[in-house]
């Protein structure tokens, strides 16, 4: 994410097998998004529903030690779709 990352507009999928760092790599994404200037738009479609507001709130906080901790990571509840 640093120095480069996902252009505007790209749609990603992001697939493989269980437990090697799907969710993980969507919540530096969206948290790298949210730390640009001006803040980008990113939009979540998780199909297995497993995408979880707490979850990503434990990862966002890593990202606080270096950027700017007055900006908070929400996810639109019981939504398959979030956008942030």
């Amino acid at each position: 994410m640093r120095g480069g990352g996902i252009p505007k507009g790209i749609m990603i999928e992001v697939s493989g097998e269980e437990s090697v760092g799907k969710t993980a790599i969507i919540g530096e994404v969206i948290a790298a998004a949210q730390f640009k200037n001006p803040p980008g738009e990113v939009k979540v479609c998780d199909s297995e529903g497993r995408f979880s507001k707490e979850y990503q709130n434990k990862l966002y906080h890593r990202f606080c030690d270096l950027w700017d901790q007055s900006k908070k990571l929400t996810a639109l509840n019981n939504a398959p779709c979030g956008m942030w």
